[in-house]
């Protein structure tokens, strides 16, 4: 006699690196990207506080390439994130940026972002997956023609795809 089991449900399952949640919110990725970001943030802060001579350059370089690198995996996936979540990303590049520029809080957010040439970090992400997107588009027959016929799709203001956001 063939025994069927039933496979258990779960509200999230980690798949390549990305939490999918049930209701694809990305809360739980963008907490699991916050935890390591911060862990990196702290080397910053320690390396900035070390150094004799301060080189804000040369921080913005180490932040770029172990914290905003950690955001770019998942770009795809959390450009669709409420703007809630992202705020949380939003706030640790503002606290690396004002530590690689050595600020009081009292500095306005774009003065910093100017100052350190950097983006916010939801214009980054929407930029960097359109990059992604664009070039499976141009590599992937498949991916082209699921794009093709997403854009004959009539789609919703209050439910954006990743799609959607980066305006494809």
């Amino acid at each position: 006699s063939l025994s069927l089991s039933l496979i258990p449900t779960s509200n999230e399952v980690n798949y390549l690196g990305l939490v999918f949640d049930s209701r694809l919110s990305w809360e739980q990725q963008i907490r699991k990207i916050s935890e390591r970001a911060y862990s990196r943030l702290n080397l910053l802060r320690a390396l900035a506080s070390m150094s004799q001579k301060h080189n804000p350059t040369l921080l913005c370089q180490l932040y770029n390439s172990t914290i905003k690198s950690i955001f770019k995996y998942s770009s795809i996936c959390l450009i669709s994130a409420a703007n809630v979540h992202l705020r949380k990303l939003q706030l640790i590049q503002n606290e690396a940026l004002r530590i690689i520029l050595k600020v009081p809080a009292y500095v306005p957010i774009e003065l910093m972002n100017d100052c350190g040439g950097q983006t916010n970090v939801k214009e980054h992400l929407c930029i960097v997956a359109g990059q992604k997107i664009n070039h499976l588009v141009e590599t992937s027959r498949l991916v082209r023609k699921t794009c093709d016929k997403f854009k004959k799709i009539k789609h919703n203001s209050y439910n954006l795809s990743p799609l959607d956001v980066v305006n494809f």
